[in-house]
């Protein structure tokens, strides 16, 4: 029977695997969250309208933040583990923080284009009255200072990346620098 001034089993239970696993698991585990969820968290709820210069800090805090944490993952390769009592623990935790980062840096930024693509896509739908017509076609979606940015170009036959400078210059008031398909019949395409 507990007394009432004993932790519950629960709590008992947790405190034991947190005694349980190294530093390096802990570290790992946190950064694993923070550049996981709480990363695609503040992306989603970013304004869509927000000024240039915010989405540029925002961009160099998260890639700070990564840079530390990089840093501080590299170097724990290099000390030696309080020992574990088991050796292969003990190597596999001495990377388990840079496998950490990496995982969450390759599948943050796949959920991230695919989030970009789909907002294209929807800008894309919203705008098809603007891209109807004889091909090609294009709409703006960001123009930069003082020039610069991206646009969708419907193309079904050709990519735009092959179209004349004339034609480039045209569509986007620019030449086409890079384009990448979004369905059957759209471009995704960057200008300069």
């Amino acid at each position: 029977m507990q007394d009432k001034f004993s932790a519950p089993g629960s709590v008992t239970a947790v405190r034991k695997f947190f005694t349980a696993i190294t530093f390096r698991e802990k570290l790992a585990a946190g950064l694993f969250v923070f550049f996981g969820p709480v990363f695609l968290i503040t992306y989603l709820l970013r304004p869509t309208d927000e000024a240039p210069i915010a989405g540029l800090l925002w961009t160099l805090v998260w890639l700070l933040a990564h840079g530390i944490a990089v840093l501080i993952a590299s170097a724990l390769v290099f000390f030696t583990p309080k020992r574990s009592g088991s050796d292969r623990r003990d190597l596999i935790g001495r990377f388990l923080p840079l496998a950490a980062l990496l995982v969450t840096f390759l599948g943050a930024s796949m959920i991230v284009q695919q989030i970009w693509l789909n907002k294209m896509r929807a800008f894309a739908t919203r705008n098809d009255h603007q891209l109807t017509g004889t091909a090609p076609k294009s709409v703006i979606y960001f123009e930069g200072m003082p020039d610069g940015g991206t646009a969708i170009i419907r193309s079904p036959n050709q990519n735009p990346t092959e179209f004349t400078p004339e034609r480039s210059l045209e569509l986007v008031n620019g030449n086409l620098t890079s384009c990448d398909r979004l369905d059957d019949r759209d471009w995704v395409c960057t200008f300069g």
